[in-house]
């Protein structure tokens, strides 16, 4: 990929996110004290670009703000971890995306989200950015605006860049947004990378048996695909072989972010030609370093930290 400015752009929703550390989480009417509180970033596409910024990639970032702010926030902490933002727009009729994060003593949460001017992103906002794609090895889309990320998709094919695709939800969370089975399968068709959480692909494939859903999402089209499976780990496979990775046993704090971290780690052996299992493991020990930490990107490992970590990392 020669000519190849940056190595991974990524395109979707980028938002704020204010994480409360709860004892638990209240019923309804009930009223419990919040033992920590921070603001903190995130969104899907745009935490894996900071990860991968974190271990050393050179990355950019395409999508809409707000021009609150809160959008201010946003594009300052892009800039402090090194994201190219030339490709941000500025909406002045939206407030920016906003989460609000309830996290309890085990670690799982809540999550209440407002996507801001993110989902109205068209392909004509797209396409002004050609030559912006065009300069990346990879995109990673998140499928906010399944239009303007089907026309980020066209162009990077056009101009011979690799395009990633992160499906982090059910099958019944994105029918909300008026998409059935058969559409999301024709948006994964073209994808080089697809990395879907484990109830995207068992919704896409039926399958229970992960090794066996990783086959099958093969063959719908992308020569590389990642199943994230939480506390279980990841199965990743390509034409040749299929792998399947424990995670690694931490203290748990907050799970947010957590498999955003696993596809920046993901795309980081890709970019570096390691072998499947080789990448796998990276990906599962970005995600577990991540998950000692409160907030989508707080604690995202250098790539020398994952190496330390690996040396002593116990497999669940």
């Amino acid at each position: 990929m020669a000519g190849k400015i940056f190595d991974v752009i990524g395109i979707g929703l980028s938002c704020v996110d204010l994480v409360m550390k709860v004892p638990k989480f209240p019923e309804v009417d009930e009223v419990v004290v919040t033992l920590e509180y921070g603001k903190h970033f995130g969104g899907v596409a745009a935490n894996a670009i900071v990860a991968l910024a974190r271990l050393g990639a050179k990355v950019g970032f395409i999508g809409k703000i707000g021009a609150d702010s809160f959008g201010d926030d946003i594009l300052n902490e892009f800039k402090k971890v090194g994201v190219d933002t030339r490709g941000v727009i500025r909406d002045k009729d939206f407030g920016s995306p906003l989460s609000f994060i309830q996290v309890d003593n085990q670690g799982d949460r809540k999550i209440s989200h407002y996507p801001g001017p993110a989902p109205f992103m068209s392909p004509q906002d797209v396409e002004p950015l050609r030559d912006y794609i065009a300069s990346a090895k990879i995109i990673h889309l998140d499928g906010i605006n399944p239009h303007s990320a089907i026309r980020s998709a066209e162009i990077a094919k056009e101009e011979g860049t690799l395009v990633s695709f992160d499906l982090s939800t059910s099958l019944e969370a994105v029918e909300i947004f008026g998409l059935t089975r058969e559409d999301v399968i024709n948006f994964v068709k073209p994808m080089d990378v697809f990395i879907p959480c484990k109830l995207a692909a068992k919704g896409l494939t039926g399958e229970d048996n992960f090794e066996e859903a990783a086959k099958k999402l093969l063959e719908i089209g992308p020569s590389t695909v990642a199943i994230t499976l939480g506390g279980g780990g990841c199965v990743a496979a390509n034409r040749k072989e299929v792998v399947k990775k424990p995670a690694y046993m931490v203290e748990v704090k907050d799970t947010t972010g957590a498999g955003d971290a696993f596809h920046g780690g993901f795309l980081y052996g890709l970019l570096h030609d390691w072998s499947l299992d080789k990448t796998a493991q990276f990906a599962n020990a970005v995600a577990a370093i991540k998950c000692q930490y409160f907030g989508a990107r707080s604690g995202l490992p250098t790539e020398r930290e994952v190496e330390k970590f690996l040396k002593t990392a116990e497999p669940l």
